[in-house]
């Protein structure tokens, strides 16, 4: 899947818990969010995409949580881009596998 700026803009508009933002970003791929009971790994995207998401983060924490590391939720909890350098510029893949409901 390809994902643009304008739909990572769209996960942050209007958020101001870094939780909301991730699970926003995490439905992009994973529509059956609702039913998911476990993740087995992250996504997967490019790096340009992580560091466009990356910076994203910081300028939300810089705002809204200035008193924690700025991008520390997406360092620990964002996209996987290990084996990616075949991705397109944009692209994000969802996880391999996942336990539902």
């Amino acid at each position: 899947m390809i994902i643009t700026k304008e739909m990572i803009d769209k996960c942050f508009e209007g958020e101001t818990q870094q939780i909301n933002v991730l699970i926003n970003l995490y439905k992009l791929l994973h529509p059956e969010w609702d039913k998911i009971k476990k993740f087995n790994g992250f996504p997967s995207c490019s790096v340009g995409l992580s560091k466009r998401i990356f910076k994203k983060f910081m300028m939300f924490d810089e705002i809204h949580h200035p008193d924690v590391m700025a991008g520390g939720l997406w360092m620990n909890n964002g996209f996987s881009t290990l084996g990616c350098e075949d991705y397109k510029e944009w692209e994000a893949r969802p996880c391999d596998s996942v336990e539902t409901e």
